[in-house]
């Protein structure tokens, strides 16, 4: 079976398109409308009304509920908008990593690396799908948002607007925590590459020898150097 040497960042790409995060200069005008408004009903949305609540909460519990997620949505809101404006110079690393990769095929060690880091992202997102599925129990069972926030109208005695609610917050979290698990590895993928790539220089040199030949064995291994600097730089 041939490894594919790309197959680690092909679901983070396919999460960050199908959420509409992925904005190029070729997208489409529906394909940027789509995306602004899952960014406004996700994540702007999620912070002014959590910031709402903050000027009528009753007690420190209800303080601390919306303290432990404002935070993070905050720099989710400055980590997504600061994505979407940079994809096409994420393309130019995916083509300057693929220009190496091709000139300098990994090893079955490489390939082990690239194979470990992509179990490690599932297992991630897998831990975080779980535990926003295991929440659901506290609206079914005690009745209760799991965030606290402010809404335009009451949801205690109104079954409909608790469902509403509770619905937008569940999927909320679903989809947002699949984002930031994204966005946060994104910088550890291309991390993973350059110490394989490292890592393979430092091979190659150690395989030198006196015999004729390696001079231009040599010369390769100085053109990957400076082709994984010129990545490194550009991460």
């Amino acid at each position: 079976m041939v490894f594919d040497n790309f197959s680690p960042l092909r679901t983070p790409v396919k999460i960050l398109k199908l959420y509409g995060s992925w904005q190029t200069k070729r997208s489409s005008w529906f394909y940027l409308a789509y995306g602004i408004f899952l960014h406004l009903l996700l994540i702007d949305l999620f912070v002014v009304l959590q910031i709402c609540y903050l000027f009528s909460f009753e007690t420190f519990e209800d303080l601390a509920n919306v303290l432990t997620m404002l935070p993070t949505y905050l720099t989710m809101v400055v980590k997504t908008i600061k994505f979407m404006t940079s994809v096409e110079e994420l393309k130019i690393l995916f083509a300057m990593l693929k220009r190496c990769l091709e000139e300098n095929p990994p090893g079955e060690k490489f390939q082990k690396r690239l194979w470990r880091i992509d179990k490690i992202y599932k297992f991630f997102w897998a831990s975080a799908f779980i535990s926003c599925t295991l929440a659901i129990s506290i609206p079914v069972f005690e009745h209760e948002l799991l965030y606290r926030m402010w809404f335009p109208y009451t949801y205690d005695k109104n079954i409909f607007m608790f469902i509403l609610g509770s619905i937008y917050q569940i999927f909320n979290t679903w989809i947002c925590s699949t984002v930031d698990i994204v966005l946060d590895t994104f910088p550890v993928f291309f991390m993973c590459y350059i110490a394989g790539m490292l890592e393979q220089i430092c091979e190659r040199l150690e395989a030198l020898n006196d015999t004729t030949g390696n001079f231009m064995e040599f010369q390769k291994c100085i053109k990957q150097h400076l082709q994984v600097v010129k990545i490194a730089k550009h991460v």
